[in-house]
């Protein structure tokens, strides 16, 4: 039996790393929320590489050790490279604007509004379905 804390520390990486995948899938245009899928607005990927060799070094590490500090590490390194990804979004929304069929109140004010329900949503139903019996 896996004690809760090392449950939970797995469950959040799973989680964080979930949030990362989907976030770049987000920026890149899948789904086609800001830019569309191939366009020339997409964000550069180059920085999430950096991110994932850090992650595999954290996941290595907790592969190795076993220590729970490192699955937690590896979480953390991916739910920044997440928050990365949407603050760079952030920024080229600003740029280049919401697509017209975005323009509602709440989107106006909260432009990236999409981006989190999108991208929290999911990352809460993989943390939810881990933690299943």
């Amino acid at each position: 039996m896996i004690p809760l804390l090392s449950q939970a520390a797995v469950a959040f990486s799973f989680a964080a790393f979930f949030y990362f995948i989907v976030s770049y899938q987000v920026t890149v245009g899948f789904p086609p929320f800001y830019v569309p899928f191939g366009s020339k607005d997409v964000i550069s990927l180059n920085r999430a590489v950096s991110f994932v060799f850090a992650m595999m070094f954290a996941m290595a590490l907790y592969a190795t050790t076993k220590f729970t500090i490192f699955s937690f590490a590896f979480g953390c390194i991916a739910l920044a490279g997440g928050i990365d990804a949407r603050g760079r979004m952030k920024k080229k929304v600003a740029e280049i604007g919401l697509p017209q069929w975005m323009w509602i109140r709440l989107t106006l004010k909260w432009p990236m509004l999409v981006f989190d329900v999108w991208t929290i949503a999911a990352s809460c139903y993989v943390f939810w379905v881990l933690f299943q019996k």
